[in-house]
Order: structure tokens, then C-alpha cells, then sequence
């Protein structure tokens, strides 16, 4: 997960986005004391509404409280330690370690020098989250194993590379959670993972083309100027996943702020395309 997703702020109520700025630092500080003082540096938005979706669909109600920033010499809201809040910083650390096994694997050089040298603060990150959560590392590495072989076959359509990645943040979402609330929030996850996953591969496009890698969008439409030809056309099938999200997220229960999540869904989902995509057309120029 790469930081895609956040809220419009201007589509929402003061009180909500407070809320929103809350659980990024809650995150933050519990990553730092739990995890790894790395979880600090590296958090991503991803997991900001990996968090709030378990907690509204759960029910867990939020705590504000005043605390001291690690970074800041004043005391900002934050979000009180919950389940939620811890369970999303450990599956951070561990998804975190196993995208860097795979970028150590797909890169040359002083770059894949660089980046085993910080592989054993990665490895002690991730082996502190499974010690709190065990089965996270076991989803992870299976669902990441299906996902390189299905891009080592080179020819999977756009559903069948995305769908390893979408079920991995499927079982994340769901994970530990029984019943109703699971199947509600597995089918969350899922289409948040296959967004993810698509928009993913729409930035890296060009990268991905000069180096020679897999990507679905290439595969897809056959060149790098297909893809961003096509920009139209995967705006559409990110579209569906998002409001695929919104109807399973629309069977819980109101937890009082859904309206946030929604704005992230909706939204800051096409936020992010648009940013995406105005970074690959001043590359393309």
C-alpha cells in the first residue's frame, strides 16, 4: 500500500478531518512505540483508512486525546490507542518488510546495495508486528507469492494481476474480525487492494516499460502510450473499485463517521488519479 488514498479536505466537516489528522498521528506515535520508530518516517495515508475502515465498520468509537508530538515541541490531538490503531501499524511494518524483499529482488546496483543495507532494520520492524499478530507475515507472503508468479507469467489480463494484491489487503482488512463485519470488510479490502494495485502500475508505467518489467496497463493496452491513451478507460475500472468499496462499506452500521470514509472513497480517490495522472503527462511531454 503507497499512499494513495486520502480525504478531500474541503468536502469535509471541520470535525472530520480533525478526526482524520488525529488517527494519522495516533498512528504514528503507537507505530513508533510498538513497532518501530521507523513506522514514523515511512507511514502512508493507505493505512490511515486501513484503520478507520476497521474501526467504523467494528464499531469502535473514537478517543481524542492531547499528546506530544515526536516531531513538534507542542501537543497535538491524537487518536487514543485501540485495537485498531495498533493492528494497522503492524500490518504497515510487515507489508512494508515485504515490499522491500521485492524491490531488493527487482533492482541492480548501488540502488539494491542501498536498499539491503536497511534490510535488517526492516526484518526486526516486521518480526516485532507478527510477535503482536502472527498471521499478518502468513497473508502476506502468500498472497505476495501468487502475485510474482502471476506477473512472471507475463500475460495475465488487468483482473487476474491485481486480483493476488486485492485479496492480500482483503484478509488485512479482515483479519481477526468474525461474521458480518468480516465479509463486509474483506470486500472493502479487496476492492481498496485492486485500486491500489491498478493505479499502482498506471504511475510506474513508463518506469516499468524502459526497464522492461511486467505491468498489467502494458500488457493491456501494449505500450506505455497506450496506457496513458487509455487514461479514460482506467479511470473507469479504478471508478468501479471505489464504488464497489462504498456498497460494501454502505452494509454496516452508521458508526457516526462515514461520511469521512466516503470521502476518501469517493473523492480522494479521484484525487489521486488526477495527481497520478498529471505527473505521467509532464513525464510524457
Amino acid at each position: 500500500m503507497f499512499g494513495y488514498v486520502k480525504p478531500r479536505p474541503g468536502e469535509l466537516l471541520v470535525k472530520e478531518y480533525e478526526l482524520y489528522k488525529a488517527a494519522y498521528c495516533g498512528l504514528c506515535i503507537e507505530g513508533g512505540r510498538t513497532v518501530s520508530r521507523l513506522t514514523r518516517f515511512l507511514l502512508n495515508d493507505d493505512f490511515v483508512f486501513l484503520c478507520l475502515l476497521r474501526m467504523s465498520v467494528t464499531g469502535v468509537k473514537p478517543s481524542i486525546e492531547k499528546r506530544r508530538c515526536p516531531f513538534k515541541l507542542y501537543k497535538k490531538s491524537v487518536l487514543a490507542d485501540n485495537e485498531c490503531v495498533t493492528y494497522s501499524c503492524a500490518a504497515f511494518a510487515v507489508l512494508t518488510y515485504e515490499k522491500l524483499l521485492d524491490d531488493i529482488a527487482d533492482t541492480k546496483g548501488l540502488k539494491r546495495f542501498l536498499k539491503r543495507m536497511t534490510l535488517p532494520y526492516f526484518k526486526a520492524m516486521s518480526r516485532r508486528a507478527s510477535r503482536l499478530y502472527p498471521t499478518l507475515s502468513e497473508i502476506a507472503e502468500k498472497h505476495l507469492k501468487q502475485l510474482s508468479e502471476t506477473e512472471g507469467s507475463g500475460d495475465a489480463d488487468i483482473d487476474s494481476a491485481a486480483r493476488p494484491f486485492a485479496m492480500l489487503v482483503g484478509d488485512f482488512c479482515s483479519d481477526g474480525v468474525e461474521g458480518a463485519d468480516k465479509r463486509i470488510l474483506y470486500e472493502c479490502g479487496y476492492h481498496l487492494g485492486r485500486y491500489i494495485y491498478l493505479i499502482d502500475a498506471f504511475e510506474d508505467c513508463i518506469d516499468d516499460e524502459k526497464k522492461g518489467e511486467y505491468n498489467c496497463l502494458i500488457s493491456e493496452f501494449g505500450s506505455a502510450a497506450g496506457v496513458i491513451a487509455s487514461s479514460d478507460t482506467i479511470r473507469r475500472t479504478l471508478r468501479d473499485s471505489m464504488n464497489a468499496l462504498c456498497r460494501a462499506f454502505a452494509l454496516a452500521d452508521d458508526s457516526g463517521y462515514s461520511a469521512l470514509i466516503y470521502n476518501i472513497a469517493r473523492f480522494g480517490s479521484e484525487d489521486a488519479f488526477e495527481r497520478v495522472k498529471g505527473k505521467i503527462n509532464d513525464r510524457s511531454i
